[in-house]
């Protein structure tokens, strides 16, 4: 056995290195399936790339199945840069990557998509700013719009808190937070307070809190980049 992916619902993904991708549900101790193409291919499971919906849907890479492990269908090919739920009523998930080509080459810049748990798009692609850091209670998805890592930070290319609209993936409101884009989670209370740490413009280490309308965290599997305010992933 290898990789170990767990979702909210009981379902694990496991990488097995001779059969592929197996669905597990954990509170049996069973196996369910074996995640195959409709050829008959094994799924690998690639980083970042899979949801397990806590109503049982199940995302890996371009494919979704149903909670027995059953091929949906095929989502169209991108570069997938990471993926969360946004909220669990439907399982509803949000689909960041770059457009690409055949052979996986980045064609643009960073593009936002939302599909719902059996892998039907709601959303997008739409251009956005940035990668989703958390998604919020009230339908904001919090992102970071970062200044060029290879430059130093400086006040004229500061780092910028971006939020988004879920429902529409419209820009709501932007806040320069001076500095670095953060390098690791992010925690946001339910009162509402997001905070972060990351480099500011002197080089220093420095811990930020800024205050949002969101009472915490969406109620869904995984609504953050590190899954929660843990970071537990």
């Amino acid at each position: 056995m290898g990789q170990v992916v767990a979702g909210a619902s009981g379902r694990l993904l496991v990488r097995d290195g001779m059969r592929g991708t197996i669905l597990v549900d954990a509170a049996k101790g069973s196996r369910l399936a074996e995640l195959k193409l409709p050829t008959g291919q094994q799924v690998d499971l690639f980083p970042n790339t899979w949801l397990v919906g806590r109503r049982h849907s199940v995302m890996v890479a371009w494919f979704s199945y149903d909670s027995c492990g059953t091929f949906l269908r095929e989502l169209p090919k991108t570069r997938i840069e990471r993926r969360f739920t946004v909220t669990d009523s439907r399982d509803d998930a949000v689909e960041v990557a770059w457009s690409s080509d055949d052979q996986g080459r980045q064609l643009g810049n960073t593009e936002w998509q939302t599909w719902n748990g059996v892998g039907e798009k709601i959303l997008g692609p739409k251009p956005a700013e940035g990668l989703p850091v958390a998604a919020g209670a009230d339908g904001t998805i919090f992102s970071f719009k970062c200044p060029d890592p290879l430059m130093a930070p400086t006040s004229s290319d500061a780092a910028e808190l971006v939020a988004y609209d879920g429902a529409t993936l419209a820009v709501s409101w932007k806040l320069s937070i001076g500095g670095a884009c953060p390098q690791g989670n992010v925690a946001l209370d339910e009162r509402g307070v997001l905070y972060l740490s990351h480099i500011d413009a002197n080089g220093g280490s420095e811990v930020v809190a800024v205050q949002t309308r969101s009472p915490g965290l969406a109620d869904s599997s995984w609504p953050s980049w590190r899954r929660d305010n843990s970071g537990s992933a």
